[in-house]
C-alpha cells in the first residue's frame, strides 16, 4: 500500500509539473527542431549558392580564353553582384583585370586588383592580386608605387615571387647589387626547378657596375 501510495504522489507531482512547465518543454523542442532545420537549410543554401557561383565563374574563365572581354566584364560583374561574398567574385575581378589589360586599360586593371586586394579574406588570392598589381606599376615604370605594394608583407610561400618581384624592380631602377641580392634569395627560395632556372638567368644577365681602371701616368709607370 506505501509503495502505491508513493507511486500514485509522484505521478500527480509529474501532472502538476507538467502543467507549470509542459508549454516550456513543448517550445523549447520546437525552438531545437526548428534550429535543427535552420542550421540544414543555411548549408543547402551555401552550398547552392556556391555551386551557381563556380558555373558563372567557369563562364568567365571560357570568356576570357576565348578572348572575349565584354563577356568576360559581363559575366566577371554578374558574380560579384549575385555572389559578393565569396572566393570566385575575387577571381572574377582579377579576370575583369586580364581583360582590361587585354584591352590597353591599365587604369581599369589597376582598379580591379585593387578591390580583389580588399575584398578577399584569403591570403593567398591577396598576394597573387598584390604581386600583380605591383607589375602593373612596373610597366608603368611607377617603381616608388611597387616597391610600396611588395614592402612589409609576410609573403610565406610567395616568398620567391616577392623577391623576384623585387629584383625586377631594383634592376629597373639600375640598382644592381641590391637586385643581385634579392634574385639570389628568390632562387634559393623558389620551389619550381623551371622557376630556379628562370631567377637564375636574370641574375646572371646583370653586370655589376665596375669603375673603369684609370691608366698609369707615364711618370707612375717610370718610378
Amino acid at each position: 500500500m506505501e509503495m502505491q501510495r508513493t507511486e500514485e504522489e509522484t505521478i500527480e507531482h509529474m501532472k502538476e509539473w507538467l502543467k507549470e512547465n509542459g508549454l516550456a518543454i513543448v517550445l523549447g523542442l520546437v525552438i531545437g527542431l526548428s534550429g535543427i532545420v535552420g542550421v540544414r537549410y543555411w548549408f543547402n543554401f551555401q552550398q547552392t549558392h556556391a555551386e551557381e557561383a563556380s558555373l558563372i565563374y567557369d563562364k568567365v574563365v571560357s570568356s576570357l580564353e576565348a578572348q572575349q572581354y565584354v563577356d568576360v566584364m559581363q559575366q566577371a560583374k554578374t558574380l560579384q553582384d549575385q555572389h559578393s561574398g565569396t572566393s570566385y567574385a575575387v577571381l572574377a575581378a582579377m579576370a575583369m583585370a586580364k581583360a582590361s589589360l587585354a584591352t590597353g586599360d591599365s587604369a581599369t586593371a589597376r582598379d580591379h586588383l585593387e578591390w580583389a586586394i580588399d575584398k578577399t579574406g584569403d591570403e593567398s588570392l591577396q598576394h597573387i592580386a598584390r604581386i600583380r598589381l605591383a607589375r602593373l606599376f612596373v610597366d608603368a615604370k611607377d617603381y616608388t608605387e611597387a616597391l610600396k605594394l611588395i614592402t612589409d608583407q609576410t609573403p610565406g610561400a610567395f616568398a620567391s615571387l616577392y623577391d623576384e618581384l623585387r629584383g625586377d624592380i631594383l634592376a629597373a631602377q639600375n640598382n644592381v647589387s641590391l637586385a643581385r641580392a634579392a634574385y639570389r634569395t628568390a632562387v634559393v627560395d623558389a620551389k619550381d626547378p623551371s622557376r630556379r632556372d628562370f631567377i637564375q638567368m636574370k641574375l646572371d644577365d646583370l653586370t655589376i657596375d665596375i669603375q673603369p681602371v684609370v691608366p698609369l701616368s707615364s711618370e707612375v709607370i717610370k718610378k
